[in-house]
């Protein structure tokens, strides 16, 4: 029988984040050619998807716009389908 090949599945993980002039930027490592969704809530419940972007390199950044129209905000990423 021919085995299949391996597909290493890396957790994106946070390395740095800043609330800088009403914009909220997110930095993560994560594995390159597979995309995430940046998603938000105001509780830990009804997530919304803010955007889906794949990394071109190990290091990738999204920016919040909108983070100043909201007392407070929980972030989470979602490895794409």
């Amino acid at each position: 029988a021919e085995s299949q090949p391996a597909e290493l599945n890396v957790r994106p993980r946070f390395i740095s984040q800043a609330y800088t002039n009403g914009l909220f930027r997110l930095e993560w490592e994560g594995v390159v050619g597979k995309g995430y969704s940046v998603q938000q809530a105001s509780q830990f419940t009804n997530w919304n998807t803010l955007g889906t972007l794949t990394n071109s390199a190990v290091r990738a950044q999204f920016t919040d716009t909108n983070a100043h129209t909201v007392p407070a905000r929980i972030y989470r990423l979602k490895q794409a389908p």
